[in-house]
């Protein structure tokens, strides 16, 4: 097992950590023993981390995590998440924050994570929120490159620390300000309420690696609508139900509105006429594709030099049932499946030749049969 600092000055955690959603019983029926060997196992690979949360079968998957623990030696770090307090869900986007995780909220809330891991203290606790049932969640994705082309373009310049770019808290204000300051007189407009500007805005920033999962991962909101069909359940003339999965305790569940309900927020999920759907800049907009040849010429040579594997090409998760399967032929594009022709079975049958001299006798068969 490899491990890595947890922070700057943190414990040291393994690579590979165990997830919890299952032994809450989100995903199926489970016993408590076979969770319990689960948990055994990944302790006795060298995993010292384990994600859970309040959400992952109403606190059971922490219970037993409490239980387990308790009779181990062995230092291990649990991360467990806390849903906001009951109320309108999703929240607002502009709801402030006091008001679904108050100071008071929050210590009931802490106090019940505690009596569920049986412990003094968390390890971690996050913030557990967000929603797929087609609420109005405004949001911008941005893939950035890890590094950059040097002035002479001579050479690719990482930065100082490689997991790291630029500081979100930071980026947050910046975006909050630079929006406000482009829409000048616009940003005063009634249309948009004051609470905008007021709000902390939230800019998430991680290191993705190759970007390969980042680009599998906005490759479904690029190439399909907000609501495949395969989500839709049921429509009676008055109503549409569709499916959805609940983002805290990952299960499956059903949303009934109005027509008029489910149309209006499925048109918020409609870019509106004129507004592009993915924007390039920096290296990959169109007028600098001789810089992208060469930053990928001097990449390819810096990983050649390395000996280091060339990154994979995004592959389909199996459990995503929405999106199509990956071409077997180009590796690329998705393969969709409209109908399949069965083959038309072709009879063949060969006769043995003829003895000479009968040829006469089968033509007159022939002929008394067709007759």
């Amino acid at each position: 097992m490899k491990y890595r600092k947890f922070g700057s000055k943190g414990p040291e955690i393994s690579e590979i950590g165990f997830g919890a959603w299952a032994i809450g019983g989100s995903w199926g029926e489970q016993s408590d023993k076979d969770s319990l060997d689960a948990l055994d196992i990944a302790l006795g690979k060298g995993v010292n981390f384990i994600d859970t949360a309040a959400g992952y079968g109403n606190g059971r998957s922490e219970r037993i995590i409490g239980e387990f623990l308790k009779q181990r030696s062995e230092q291990v770090y649990v991360c467990t998440k806390t849903p906001p307090a009951h109320g309108k869900w999703p929240p607002s986007p502009y709801c402030r924050i006091e008001e679904r995780y108050s100071e008071k909220y929050l210590r009931e809330n802490v106090e019940e994570r505690m009596k569920n891991l049986q412990v003094e203290c968390l390890d971690v606790l996050l913030l557990h929120t967000w929603t797929r049932d087609l609420r109005y969640h405004p949001h911008v994705h941005f893939l950035v490159t890890g590094g950059g082309l040097t002035v002479d373009k001579a050479a690719w310049r990482m930065p100082q620390n490689s997991r790291f770019l630029m500081p979100g808290r930071v980026l947050s204000e910046l975006f909050r300000n630079r929006l406000r300051d482009e829409l000048g007189d616009l940003s005063s407009d009634d249309s948009i309420p004051i609470e905008v500007w007021r709000t902390k805005w939230v800019v998430h920033v991680k290191h993705a690696g190759s970007g390969k999962e980042v680009l599998e991962y906005l490759s479904r909101y690029v190439h399909r609508v907000a609501l495949p069909n395969s989500r839709l359940v049921s429509f009676d003339g008055e109503q549409v139900t569709f499916r959805y999965r609940d983002g805290c305790t990952q299960e499956m569940r059903r949303c009934t509105l109005s027509c008029e309900e489910f149309l209006r927020r499925f048109l918020q999920h409609v870019l509106p006429k004129g507004l592009v759907k993915i924007r390039r800049y920096g290296l990959f907009a169109s007028a600098r594709k001789s810089d992208l040849e060469r930053a990928r010429d001097l990449l390819e040579h810096e990983r050649l030099a390395h000996n280091r594997p060339r990154p994979d090409l995004p592959q389909t998760d199996p459990e995503d049932e929405d999106l199509d399967p990956v071409c077997p032929e180009c590796g690329v594009g998705r393969l969709r499946i409209l109908a399949e022709i069965e083959p038309v079975p072709v009879l063949r049958v060969s006769l043995p030749r003829a003895p000479p001299g009968s040829a006469n006798r089968s033509r007159a068969t022939m002929q008394m049969l067709i007759s």
